[in-house]
């Protein structure tokens, strides 16, 4: 239901030649008095809302039903009926990072706060019982998330140790700080600026940046960092959509039906795909713990028979360019964690 039509579009100032026009000519707005009623504005807002959910949902039933033929729909030109790719991709992942903070956000920052003791007076007592919390905890999640009982001796035996020098390498210059429970202390009550001085380090580059983000992380026990860091894996997923796509591209060099857009289109339905059945795998976590096994092989067979559908190669050639896909992804997804993580310390 649209308000009343005007005599002009009231974006561009268009005078329409009659008033049968729905959308102006010039920019494309609807064609629609200023002065809306209540009434057509409610019923203006549940037709959008619900246009989308409608699209949002067929899409999803045509992504889960039959791996491959959303992306062959789309290429075909099948468009009107589905939410554009990309949309679909960065809705999906709003959902999947929302359960991912609502699974494990609390957990980091109470390991957080364990491991790093806060400056208060507590008794070495108390110091290891906060440390063997934290690392029950650490235990918990892994084993939670790999899906069965795991030894973590040798992933966090150094995290239970209590000790007190730091050796720091950056760039080829080590820094050693002798008493690291003093310099933890120092970094709560001096300016980060102010510890790096202590150490020595007055000359302007690199080494003294870095320790200055060091400083930072330590005075507010790294809360800021990680929120930084985990705020921004949903944009560097997006970023890396094009390299992936790339290596799509590269994997497939001899089909020529399809160009580098094509391989985009198929890699953001297969993103949204796995968005929402890690959302659905975080959402089961209290009510059956799910493998992350099972869901794992569940994924890369709808890879399979997506790319086998799309891409119409012999199960034994799909086959092998899984395989070169998936070492190829999870290679990328590392460089990417990497660099995420480094521009998160220089930047939070």
């Amino acid at each position: 239901m649209l308000a009343p039509k005007g005599k002009k579009c009231l974006n561009c100032e268009y005078e329409y030649p009659s008033d049968a026009d729905s959308f102006c000519p010039e920019c494309g707005q609807k064609n629609s008095n200023l002065k809306v009623g209540f009434f057509s504005l409610f019923v203006n807002f549940f037709e959008e809302s619900f246009s989308f959910d409608s699209r949002f949902l067929r899409s999803v039933y045509r992504l889960f039903r039959s791996p491959g033929l959303l992306t062959l729909e789309y290429n075909e030109g099948k468009r009107a009926r589905f939410v554009p790719p990309l949309r679909m991709f960065l809705f999906s992942g709003l959902i999947f990072f929302f359960f991912f903070n609502l699974r494990y956000g609390a957990d980091f920052d109470q390991v957080r706060k364990n491991l790093i003791i806060e400056n208060e007076e507590v008794s070495e007592a108390e110091k290891k019982m906060r440390r063997d919390s934290a690392l029950n905890e650490m235990k918990k999640d892994l084993t939670e998330l790999l899906g069965s009982d795991i030894d973590t001796a040798n992933l966090v035996k150094d995290l239970g140790k209590d000790t007190s020098t730091l050796r720091i390498n950056l760039g080829g210059e080590h820094i050693k700080i002798d008493d690291f429970p003093a310099f933890m202390e120092m970094c709560q009550n001096l300016s980060p600026e102010a510890v790096v001085d202590s150490l020595g380090v007055t000359k302007e580059g690199y080494t003294r940046v870095s320790l200055i983000q060091f400083a930072k992380i330590a005075k507010d026990k790294g809360g800021n960092l990680f929120s930084f860091f985990f705020g921004s894996l949903s944009l560097m997923m997006l970023f890396m959509v094009p390299f992936i796509s790339l290596i799509l591209m590269l994997i497939y060099i001899r089909n020529k039906k399809y160009y580098y857009i094509d391989h985009i289109i198929f890699v953001l339905h297969f993103h949204v795909f796995v968005y929402l059945i890690l959302a659905l795998y975080l959402l089961l976590y209290s009510f059956t713990k799910p493998y992350w096994l099972i869901v794992f092989l569940g994924i890369l067979i709808y890879a399979f028979i997506a790319l086998r559908r799309v891409y119409s190669q012999s199960n034994k050639k799909t086959l092998l360019k899984l395989w070169l896909l998936t070492n190829g992804y999870f290679f990328s997804l590392f460089i990417f964690i990497m660099i995420t993580f480094i521009i998160s310390f220089y930047l939070f």
